[in-house]
């Protein structure tokens, strides 16, 4: 039963990330007339930080092995 657990924590951990690398581009994708220039860029640095650090975590989270593999293992068997 234990290892249901880590392997629900592991598709949190995996799901959260994604989502916050999701919005942080939709951040940096979008734009608007109405703001300053200043407050403009900020965002966009804030939203290029934020997936960066996703991006980081992410590495770190795999080589740790706390992202799920069946992600892996369904793309190796699709291309057999």
């Amino acid at each position: 039963m234990k290892s249901k657990y880590t392997e629900l924590g592991k598709w949190v951990l995996f799901y959260a990330l994604g989502i916050i690398g999701f919005l942080a581009f939709m951040v940096l994708a979008g734009e608007s007339d109405e703001m300053p220039l200043g407050k403009f860029f900020l965002y966009k640095m804030a939203a290029m930080a934020v997936l960066a650090l996703c991006f980081y975590i992410g590495k770190r989270l795999h080589r740790a092995g706390l992202l799920p593999t069946k992600i892996y293992e369904e793309i190796e068997e699709d291309e057999i």
